[in-house]
């Protein structure tokens, strides 16, 4: 008898736990109700796209450089230190003028179209999670390394890529210059 009497009241404490957590949990969003402009700025936020976008870039940037410079040194040996650097000049004020803040804006429409709501409410949970944090923080350092660490496979695909367009640019142009093939005459029975 005391054992019941323990089992209902640890169901009414549980029962009456829940009733009181539901009126107090947040609306939670039914799954197909579309996001709204202010819920992807609040994932953007989160997620902090902006810097994100400007430290991907930038990182992008630094490999591009150093690879288009290494490029350039072996396809020209006349290309001199002053044009490197006014090739890395030219990429500094790209990123200096990037408009950023217009590019976000532009890219709010189209995350609308692919998440709800409850996603966004999700993945903005896990952006703000320490988890979440550290996986934005660490990031573009993935992202730098995993270039340099595929760089050299990219530079070869490149370099060969550009050794075949100009292998059938000099073939094209050999059948430019060689004189048309005679068309054997036909005789008439």
């Amino acid at each position: 008898m005391k054992m019941t009497r323990q089992v209902l009241v640890a169901a009414a404490l549980l029962w009456s736990g829940l009733l009181c957590g539901q009126q107090t949990a947040p609306p939670v969003a039914s799954p197909d109700v579309p996001a709204t402009r202010e819920d992807i700025r609040r994932l953007f936020e989160a997620m902090h796209v902006q810097e994100q976008i400007r430290t991907s870039m930038e990182v992008m940037m630094t490999q591009q450089r150093r690879m288009i410079a290494e490029m350039m040194k072996k396809r020209n040996h006349r290309v001199t230190r002053d044009d490197v650097e006014r090739a890395s000049e030219s990429a500094q004020e790209f990123l200096k003028n990037f408009p950023l803040d217009e590019m976000v804006e532009d890219m709010i429409p189209v995350y609308q179209s692919h998440l709800t709501r409850e996603d966004v409410n999700v993945m903005a949970a896990f952006y703000s999670s320490p988890t979440g944090q550290k996986l934005l923080r660490e990031q573009p350092a993935m992202a730098g390394e995993s270039m340099q660490a595929v760089s050299a496979r990219v530079q070869k695909a490149v370099a060969q890529a550009i050794d075949q367009a100009e292998q059938k640019a000099k073939e094209d142009d050999d059948k430019e210059k060689s004189p048309p093939a005679e068309k054997p005459e036909q005789h008439q029975n």
